[in-house]
């Protein structure tokens, strides 16, 4: 392509020096008409040359119509309650696989080329490490993939998938997620809200797909019950749990109605969530 390029441009230069040559000297001879004819030629033919240029490099790169396009339809999001199974005497109890929370991708191939979805991008956006105020003790998916996230916020993680979906067709994934286990803390009873950003890679685009924003908790969707950490209004409404929670000290009760703002100002954030976090948010209040 380069050479037939380059030849042409010599035929077009050869051809415009001609036309000069002539015109100079002030006579439209037979010889001038025919080199300004040649001279169009030449000019529509390179012009020609240009766009089949054009259209064999779209063509070898993958761009244009035909190329595999990926779209995010829908990021369905779980998270339960919290559910822990015993491992034995003198070991930490671990949180029952079921009960973590995931999120599910369902992808779109809209193009006519077969898409190669090779990682998950997440990256937290924002994160609030929520501790206990007081306490009495410590205690059809074509896949799954298992992603341990960072706690500083900015930090991600590309979660490696193999998700290949022909044209036209839809496909769908799961990614459940946890924290590093020196995340919840000594006694493992801290708790996390995480706002998370989702991308998807794929073979034939060098730009991530977004997919959007979710917001989760860790470990397990917040308990409303659990009035070490936050205040509900079903606390609130109760005179025994406000009696029982204000008698264990007034610096744990103001710990308990302080941090709570805090959490209603997260989860006020933009992001797809479970309906249990979606009840959880609603109950909050500082009412006493």
């Amino acid at each position: 392509i380069r050479l037939a390029n380059e030849h042409w441009r010599y035929d077009v230069e050869q051809l415009a020096r001609r036309v000069d040559e002539l015109s100079a000297t002030g006579r439209m001879t037979r010889g001038l008409r025919l080199a300004r004819a040649r001279l169009g030629v030449a000019l529509a033919a390179a012009a020609l040359l240009a766009v089949a240029v054009v259209a064999v490099l779209l063509a070898s790169s993958g761009g244009g119509a035909a190329a595999a396009n990926v779209r995010v339809d829908d990021v369905p999001v779980a998270n339960p309650l919290a559910k822990y199974q015993s491992l034995g005497n003198l070991k930490p109890d671990i949180q029952v696989e079921a009960t973590k929370p995931w999120i599910e991708l369902k992808i779109h191939n809209l193009g006519t080329q077969l898409a190669d979805v090779t990682r998950a991008r997440i990256t937290v956006v924002d994160a609030l490490e929520i501790k206990p105020c007081f306490s009495a003790g410590g205690a059809p998916l074509s896949a799954t993939y298992d992603t341990v996230l960072p706690t500083t916020v900015g930090g991600s993680v590309d979660q490696v998938v193999n998700e290949q979906v022909p044209a036209g067709q839809v496909d769908r994934f799961r990614i459940t997620f946890d924290l590093p286990l020196a995340a919840y803390g000594p006694g493992g009873l801290d708790s996390w809200l995480m706002r998370l950003h989702v991308q998807l890679l794929h073979d034939a685009q060098s730009t991530p797909v977004d997919a959007g924003y979710v917001v989760l908790a860790f470990s397990g969707a917040p308990d409303p019950r659990d009035f070490a950490r936050w205040w509900t209004k079903g606390a609130a409404a109760n005179p025994g749990y406000a009696t029982l929670v204000k008698s264990w000290g007034a610096s744990s009760m103001q710990c308990v109605i302080h941090q709570t703002p805090t959490i209603q100002r997260f989860l006020a954030l933009s992001g797809r969530r479970s309906p249990e976090l979606t009840a959880f948010a609603a109950e909050l209040t500082t009412q006493t």
